[in-house]
């Protein structure tokens, strides 16, 4: 699947790997893409450091995303119509990331993590048996399974 997926389009399906993001500041556009398609598939994403709310809003990170990751014409593959969903839902969402400041210490950086874990509780995303999943169909079943639970 990663051949077909290629170069930057695997930010999708590494989202679709994560129950939840701490995204260390922001300013790619690799970085956007990531934390725009963890929003989507209902993910929660934390951004600490000096970053203003508006940059992570949906719409914002798409905009740096569509600049690393084309919006796929065609939907053969999960991840196309992935990346193409998140792009549509992009444009009209409301909410974004969690802005956190940067931890100064081990301490803050667990509550970083604890409220992160806390988020997430029992919603847990379908685990991958990567060690057997090794042709481009088995990816594709499996970001497919993600897709369900992506924002409407």
């Amino acid at each position: 699947m990663f051949n077909r997926v290629g170069r930057h389009r695997r930010n999708f399906v590494e989202a679709c790997l994560c129950d939840g993001a701490i995204v260390l500041g922001y300013g790619s556009a690799g970085t956007a893409s990531e934390a725009l398609f963890c929003l989507y598939l209902g993910r929660p994403v934390v951004v600490v450091g000096a970053v203003g709310e508006n940059a992570v809003r949906p719409s914002s990170l798409y905009q740096s995303a569509k600049d690393r990751i084309e919006c796929p014409t065609t939907s053969d593959l999960a991840v196309d119509r992935g990346i193409a969903g998140a792009y549509v839902w992009a444009v009209a969402a409301e909410s974004g990331a969690e802005v956190r400041p940067l931890p100064r210490d081990d301490a803050a950086a667990k509550k970083v993590v604890t409220a992160l874990l806390n988020r997430i509780g029992r919603r847990r995303s379908p685990r991958l048996d990567i060690d057997n999943t090794i042709d481009e169909s088995q990816w594709g079943a499996y970001v497919g399974t993600c897709m369900p639970k992506a924002q409407k």
